[in-house]
């Protein structure tokens, strides 16, 4: 979801996925701010989980408090797919 007023990326609902940002091309997690490929894994379904599902959407996450203060982790829009490039 987007802040309404803060427009400064989507926020991810961190208590029930773990986002992360890897090199396409080796799976290395890279740091906050660098872009790379978006990674989820589900930490709340339980029948059948979701673990390090490779989006191939291309992006950033940030993880300072949007404007609005709020503490969840941000990423940009998707930029491009890996499979696009």
């Amino acid at each position: 979801m987007e802040c309404s007023q803060g427009r400064s990326g989507l926020h991810i609902w961190e208590d029930y996925f773990l986002p992360e940002i890897v090199e396409a091309e080796t799976g290395r997690k890279l740091p906050y701010g660098e872009e790379g490929e978006l990674v989820f894994t589900s930490l709340t379904k339980e029948a059948f989980p979701v673990i390090r599902y490779r989006t191939g959407d291309l992006t950033r996450l940030y993880s300072e408090p949007c404007v609005l203060r709020r503490t969840m982790a941000r990423m940009e829009r998707v930029k491009a797919r890996i499979d696009d490039c």
